[in-house]
């Protein structure tokens, strides 16, 4: 199995968020995930801004100011596990 570039890894998170990536694909991002941590940071915060989303369109349609310098603040200071 060959290895994948950090676009193609980031491609595979944005696909995998839609729950449609085959298996082989996901054992690539999995093995990128293992040695890369600017894609692991990506996925991380990628993961944290999604769930930001999910939580304010529950209760309203758009972002205030202040649910977006939270986002941000959220973002910039996110450690990955």
């Amino acid at each position: 199995m060959k290895s994948i570039s950090c676009k193609e890894a980031v491609h595979y998170m944005l696909v995998r968020e839609e729950g449609r990536l085959p298996l082989l694909k996901r054992i690539s991002l999995w093995r990128h995930l293992a040695i890369c941590s600017l894609c692991r940071t990506f996925a991380f915060q990628n993961k944290l801004m999604n769930a930001a989303i999910k939580q304010s369109s529950a209760t309203s349609s758009t972002l205030t100011e202040a649910e977006k310098e939270k986002m941000i603040g959220d973002i910039l200071n996110s450690k990955p596990k």
